[in-house]
């Protein structure tokens, strides 16, 4: 009787993982829009069942036309050149303007931007292709405001200046 209940479960333990299979297969060929085959043997080592799952076929490939190739889309429009600074004048304290620290200052002076002439004549394409730059401080010149400040500054404004944005402490 031992060794039919030890069959009995060979049976079942079998039945179960095939169906485990099954389910696997429909669940990764539904997902992946191709079918997979497995070649399971569901023989049991007593002798009661000593049978082997058919193959399933393998797809065949049938040919698709390759799709009508679209026109490459157009690069993106470079960023407006900032304008570059006036050779006659000295480089402007950037670091007057709310918003500009000395990391940032440095960043402008990379870029050519050393006058808070140049910063005030900024337009938004300008002002897009600086703030791509800024990484972390992205958006500080809008919220900051520093086309205002530096037109007022450029301008030499110190009253209104200090009017909207506070004390300029250092000029």
């Amino acid at each position: 009787m031992a060794g039919m209940n030890d069959n009995l479960v060979l049976v079942i333990i079998g039945i179960v993982l095939l169906v485990m299979v099954l389910l696997l297969r429909r669940m990764t060929a539904g997902k992946r829009g191709q079918r997979i085959t497995l070649d399971v043997d569901t023989s049991v080592h007593s002798g009661l069942a000593t049978k082997r799952a058919p193959k399933a076929p393998e797809p065949v490939a049938t040919a698709e036309p390759e799709p009508a190739k679209e026109a490459a889309p157009a690069p993106a429009p470079a960023p407006a050149p900032i304008p570059a600074p006036a050779k006659s004048k000295t480089a402007d304290t950037l670091t007057l303007i709310k918003g500009i620290g000395p990391k940032i200052a440095d960043l402008l002076q990379r870029e050519g931007i050393t006058q808070f002439s140049q910063i005030a004549g900024w337009t938004e394409a300008d002002l897009a292709a600086i703030d791509a730059k800024l990484g972390n401080f992205a958006g500080r010149p809008t919220r900051d405001q520093w086309i205002e400040q530096a037109k007022l500054l450029s301008s030499g404004d110190d009253k209104a200046f200090e009017a909207k944005f506070g004390a300029l402490g250092g000029r």
